[in-house]
């Protein structure tokens, strides 16, 4: 039997966003929305308690990017998947 270390997930679906990121151009997304995906990745990872607001901030700009055709919206969906794989499985838990 193996086990599998759930933060070692969470730190390749950084990896993604972050090579995703340098593949954008800032015209797609400028570098506020890039810093704000960053920050939500790092609070995500460290399970910092404005995480879930980072992460609403950060899916509102990738939405924005695709609504508005800066960027497509399967990479956008992408990218916030892997946004998301940064998370705890605990931050999408919700109470019984």
């Amino acid at each position: 039997m193996t086990h599998r270390d759930p933060l070692t997930g969470r730190t390749h679906a950084y990896a993604r966003v972050i090579r995703a990121l340098a593949g954008i151009p800032g015209a797609a997304l400028p570098s506020h929305d890039a810093g704000l995906l960053r920050e939500a990745c790092d609070a995500l990872i460290f399970d910092d308690p404005d995480a879930a607001g980072l992460l609403a901030s950060a899916s509102a700009a990738l939405r924005k990017a695709a609504t508005d055709g800066l960027l497509p919206r399967r990479m956008a969906d992408r990218v916030l998947a892997d946004v998301e794989g940064c998370a705890h499985e605990a931050l999408f838990s919700v109470p019984a």
